[in-house]
């Protein structure tokens, strides 16, 4: 059963990566510029402000290359920097409209999945997918793991 188990999340990594190399053959958004158009938008969502520090904390990228991912998604018309107001030397990064969605064609397919489930199907795949992000995450950080 654990085999049919890390099969599937074998070949779940599988299809990212051959999904990741059609959007970098296509030239559509990449990895990094989904995983911070997702961090602006949960931010916005929440009613939290988001610097670009705060951004680049989050993806695990330096300034720099938050800066360009930024100058890159400002110039798609994904995200917008807008002066705090509270001090105009600093910047807060904010969604432009529909970039909840672009450029993501899985993840209307995955919420169709999961609105198949039960909710106790739901809390059951998204405990488990969650420790398998932590084993992940663990993996490229060894000294903080423990391994």
């Amino acid at each position: 059963m654990s085999d049919d188990v890390v099969r599937a999340i074998q070949d779940l990594r599988q299809a990212e990566a051959r999904l990741s190399r059609r959007r970098q053959a296509s030239r559509a958004l990449g990895d990094l510029d989904l995983a911070a158009i997702r961090v602006v938008v949960e931010a916005a969502v929440d009613g939290r402000d988001l610097t670009p520090t705060e951004l680049a904390e989050r993806l695990q990228v330096s300034s720099a290359s938050v800066t360009a991912l930024l100058r890159r998604l400002e110039a798609g018309g994904r995200v917008a920097l807008r002066a705090n107001p509270a001090d105009r030397r600093s910047k807060f990064v904010v969604p432009l409209d529909g970039a909840g969605g672009a450029g993501d064609p899985v993840s209307d397919g995955v919420a169709r999945a999961a609105v198949a489930l039960t909710d106790g199907e739901r809390a059951v795949v998204a405990r488990f997918l969650r420790r398998v992000v932590d084993e992940v995450d663990a993996a490229w950080q060894p000294e903080m793991s423990g391994r």
